[in-house]
C-alpha cells in the first residue's frame, strides 16, 4: 500500500515517520487561498484539498493532506510572503497567546476494512486523529468494504477475459495516468473474476463428498458452528472480502435437491463469523501502540461482536429480511447477492446503531482500556 505525504512541511514527514518510514513525499499543488469562513472549516477545506490534488496524481495510494492555521487577536496568520514578512509575524506572538489549528485529510480507495482499520489505528497512535474522531470512520470503513461482496455477486465470470483484455489493452496503449489507472483496476477485476471461477471449479467436486456433506448438514444445523467456521476462515486468511467470496462460491453449489447446498439460513452465521474474524487484524496492529490506539482496536471488535450477538440471535428475521430486500430466483442463482445483500445490512444497521451512541462506545473502550491518554504537545508550525 503505497502512502504519500501531500506536505513538505519537515514537521509533518516527522510526525508520518512514527507510523511508518515507507511513504513518498509529493507537495500538493492547490489553491490555499482563505475564504470567509470559520478558521476550523478553513483548515478541513485546505486539508482535503490538498489530499485530493495528489491523489489525482496517485490514484491507488493512500495521500494524507494536511493545514496548519495560527490566529491572534482575531487575525488570521497565512504562509509568510517572505522572510521580513516571517520576522515580523515572530514578532507579534514572541510572548503573547495565540490559537494553532491543524486540519488532515486521508484520502484513498481501499476494498478493505483492514487496511483502512490499520491505517487509522496508526494515525491514532501518532496523536493525529482523537479516538471520538476515529471510532465514526470504522464505521464507514465497514460500510464501504461491503462494496466487494456486491461487485462478486454480479457472476461475471463468463465476460472476465473480456474484461482482462480490455485492461490490457488500454494500459499498452494509454499514456495517461488516469488511463493506466482504469487499466490496474480493469485487470484487477478480470484477474478477480477468473479467480472466482477456479474458486466454483474446485469446490464442484468438494461439494460431492461425503464428509463435506455432513459438516454442512452440521453447520446448517447449528447456527453456532457457522459463526465459529467464519471466524476461522477469516482468522486464516486475513480478509474477510476472501471469505466472503469463498462462501459466496461454496452457498451457490447445488444440493441434493437442486436448491443451495448451504442455504440462506446456513450461509448467514458463516458470514457473522467472517465479521467477528476480521476485528484480529486491528487487535494485532495496535499492539506496542499507545492506549487510544488500542481503544480503537476494541472499538472495531465491538461493533462486530455485538453486531454478529444480536443478528444471531434474530436469525430467523434476518433471513427474511435479506430475502425481502434480494431478488427472487432459483436458490442457487439468487444466493450470492443475498450475502451480499445481507452483509451490507449488517454493517448498516450496526453503523445506524452505533453512530449516534458514539460517545457511549468511546467510554465502553475507555473503560475497557483504562489509563490516561498520553498528552499530545502542541506545535506552533508555520502555516504550510
Amino acid at each position: 500500500m503505497e502512502i504519500v505525504l501531500a506536505s513538505a512541511s519537515p514537521r509533518r514527514r516527522e510526525l508520518l515517520s512514527l507510523i511508518t518510514e515507507h511513504f513518498t513525499v509529493c507537495p500538493a499543488d492547490a489553491d490555499e487561498t482563505l475564504r470567509d469562513a470559520p478558521l476550523g472549516e478553513e483548515v478541513t477545506r485546505l486539508s482535503r484539498l490538498k489530499a485530493e490534488a495528489v491523489q489525482a496524481q496517485h490514484p491507488n495510494a493512500v495521500c494524507i493532506g494536511s493545514d496548519t492555521m495560527v490566529t491572534i487577536d482575531g487575525l488570521r496568520l497565512g504562509k509568510p510572503k517572505d522572510a521580513d514578512e516571517a520576522a515580523s509575524m515572530l514578532r507579534r506572538l514572541r510572548g503573547r497567546t495565540h490559537e494553532v489549528l491543524t486540519g488532515l485529510a486521508v484520502t484513498a480507495v481501499l476494498q478493505s476494512s483492514s487496511a483502512v482499520t490499520v491505517m487509522l489505528i496508526g494515525l491514532v497512535s501518532a496523536g493525529l486523529i482523537p479516538l471520538r474522531r476515529a471510532v465514526p470512520v470504522l464505521f464507514g470503513a465497514n460500510i464501504g468494504t461491503t462494496v466487494t461482496a456486491q461487485l462478486l455477486a454480479f457472476r461475471l465470470e463468463d465476460a472476465r477475459w473480456a474484461v482482462l483484455f480490455a485492461g490490457v489493452m488500454l494500459g499498452f496503449f494509454c499514456r495517461s495516468k488516469k488511463g493506466k489507472a482504469a487499466a490496474q483496476a480493469l485487470t484487477g477485476f478480470g484477474l478477480l473474476f477468473e479467480g472466482i471461477a477456479v474458486m466454483g471449479t474446485a469446490l464442484a467436486p468438494l461439494a460431492e463428498g461425503l464428509l463435506f456433506r455432513s459438516w454442512i448438514l452440521r453447520v446448517r444445523a447449528d447456527p453456532l458452528l457457522g459463526v465459529l467456521t467464519g471466524l476461522c476462515m477469516t482468522l486464516t486468511v486475513q480478509s474477510s472480502s476472501a471469505t466472503i467470496a469463498m462462501l459466496q462460491n461454496l452457498a451457490a453449489q447445488p444440493g441434493p435437491g437442486g436448491g443451495s447446498l448451504l442455504g440462506l439460513a446456513g450461509a448467514l452465521p458463516i458470514l457473522l463469523g467472517d465479521n467477528v474474524g476480521t476485528t484480529i487484524t486491528a487487535i494485532l496492529a495496535s499492539l506496542g501502540r499507545s492506549r487510544d490506539a488500542k481503544r480503537t482496536a476494541a472499538a472495531h471488535a465491538v461493533f462486530n461482536l455485538s453486531g454478529a450477538a444480536v443478528f444471531c440471535g434474530l436469525l430467523p428475521q434476518f433471513v427474511r429480511l435479506t430475502e425481502a430486500v434480494s431478488p427472487k430466483g432459483p436458490e442457487t442463482g439468487v444466493i450470492a447477492r443475498q450475502i451480499a445483500n445481507a452483509h451490507t445490512l449488517f454493517n448498516l444497521v450496526c453503523t445506524l446503531v452505533w453512530l449516534p451512541l458514539t460517545p457511549v462506545m468511546v467510554r465502553f473502550v475507555t473503560w475497557l482500556v483504562p489509563g490516561a491518554s498520553p498528552k499530545t504537545e502542541r506545535n506552533t508550525e508555520t502555516h504550510k
